[in-house]
């Protein structure tokens, strides 16, 4: 891809050198810079891209995108703007054709369940008959490869160049966890997703943060986005629980459709007649196309309200009611999460 096409959507400050360079590919990282390459300079916690700009060049790379001033290297082309993370993202959505724009791509945010939901979500849209590929803690499925995840979120150039994959591998849906981190770092700048969800909030995850209030922000960047999101308005939706506590700071940033799940108070998607033993958990769910009987095979009221939001989710999509809670009966957990192991013994290991 032509350099100046690829640079269409950025905000630059200031352009060194040509744009004429036909770049083979783009990284953040300069040990897997090659021939022809974009070299991002990013700011690191622990390391600055801008102190690798020489091996970057030694390896390959004809242009660099900085935040700092720099001095200039020859035949290099030098690209300067405000954010250089938010540059990576938005030209790994140019570089790789913006793949979400051609998927149902979903994200799940909140302090906890996003991982059992997103494979809870898995499993219905593939009861349903659909390719569903999932981006989490716990594992990236992409096709039939699933491979172990190093963070809930990855890279924006790392998730754009997945969601390619998933593109050629014609999936119909991706279900992804949305970390603060990667809301806060931009990562998934760009994407243009079809649906939202919120699941609870809660006093952690401050490394980045510093403090509670700069956390529900980064939390509601994700229905921000769905805002901006390039899908037609009319079949994009904000899923909101609505027994938290702050569901209100959610509801009132979203200007799309509205889908709202809990207990305890008067929503859409609704679980009443609760049941739960040991090892299972069952309830009867309301919900706008009727009511049905869920089953479980796992207990907790955190896994009730994970279940009401994948099934939130999956009646925005027209799947029916028979076919979700067939998708639950055969379900039996996220890795990593909750499960019961038995082995003939007498006690109960969790």
């Amino acid at each position: 891809m032509k350099l100046s096409t690829l640079v269409t959507n950025l905000d630059i400050k200031e352009i060194n050198g040509d744009l004429n360079f036909n770049i083979k590919g783009i990284y953040h990282n300069s040990r897997e810079i090659k021939r022809d390459f974009l070299f991002i300079c990013i700011k690191g916690f622990s390391f600055d891209g801008h102190n690798f700009i020489d091996e970057a060049i030694n390896r390959g790379a004809v242009a660099l995108v900085v935040e700092k001033k720099i001095s200039p290297r020859p035949g290099i082309t030098i690209i300067r703007v405000n954010d250089s993370r938010k540059a990576l993202a938005i030209l790994a959505n140019q570089f790789y054709d913006f793949p979400s724009r051609k998927l149902k791509l979903f994200g799940v945010t909140g302090t906890n369940g996003k991982t059992t939901i997103t494979y809870m979500l898995r499993a219905i849209f593939q009861e349903a008959g659909f390719k569903t590929g999932l981006l989490g803690t716990a594992q990236n499925i992409v096709g039939n490869n699933i491979n172990s995840s190093k963070m809930t979120t990855m890279e924006s150039i790392d998730l754009q160049k997945t969601l390619k994959k998933m593109v050629e591998q014609k999936n119909d849906y991706v279900v992804m966890e949305v970390s603060s981190h990667a809301l806060q770092l931009s990562r998934v700048e760009g994407c243009d997703f079809n649906v939202a969800i919120f699941t609870n909030i809660s006093k952690e995850h401050f490394e980045i943060h510093k403090n509670f209030s700069n956390y529900l922000e980064a939390k509601k960047k994700l229905f921000l986005s769905l805002n901006k999101s390039k899908k037609e308005n009319s079949k994009k939706f904000a899923i909101i629980n609505i027994d938290e506590k702050y569901s209100k700071d959610f509801i009132d940033c979203n200007k799309v459709n509205l889908m709202t799940y809990g207990i305890e108070k008067g929503a859409e998607i609704r679980a009443k007649k609760i049941k739960m033993d040991l090892k299972s958990s069952s309830f009867i769910v309301e919900t706008p196309v009727g009511e049905t009987e869920i089953f479980l095979n796992f207990n907790g009221k955190y896994n009730i309200y994970n279940a009401l939001a994948a099934m939130a989710t999956a009646i925005t999509q027209d799947i029916p009611l028979n076919i979700i809670s067939r998708a639950f009966y055969k379900f039996y957990g996220a890795p990593g999460r909750y499960k019961l192991l038995e082995y003939g013994q007498k006690y109960t290991i969790i």
